[in-house]
């Protein structure tokens, strides 16, 4: 099994798919959330209050408290919740650098999708 996502936290140690499903995972004191992305290589999620695990697209979601609201609202649908957490800024620092150099997932391309260039500039 290859590596697809990983979470890493406060306290430098990380969890990811290898170590067990996305309701295995510790709920706390999340920093960042990086997953293989066919078009971006490798996409990093970072100071967010909430991640969320979308099961039918099979990755995290990063949310602030209203997108929890909506998150936590949708019928039918199992929830994993992980919750962000301060630190001091030179730990998250060093934590956000390990989650985009780690080579457990690809490197990013600098792609974020694949599609038309979206104008959102007014006619």
């Amino acid at each position: 099994m290859a590596i697809e996502w990983i979470i890493y936290y406060g306290d430098d140690t990380s969890f990811t798919n290898e170590d067990g499903a996305p309701k295995d995972a510790p709920r706390g004191n999340v920093q960042c959330v990086a997953y293989a992305d066919e078009n971006a290589g490798r996409v990093v999620l970072a100071e967010q209050d909430y991640y969320c695990w979308d099961f039918k697209d099979k990755v995290w979601v990063p949310h602030n408290f209203g997108g929890l609201l909506q998150y936590l609202r949708q019928l039918g649908v199992q929830k994993i919740v992980l919750e962000g957490y301060w630190i001091k800024r030179e730990r998250y620092a060093a934590l956000h650098n390990k989650a985009t150099s780690d080579d457990r997932l690809p490197p990013m391309s600098g792609e974020l999708r694949d599609g038309p260039d979206v104008n959102v500039s007014p006619e």
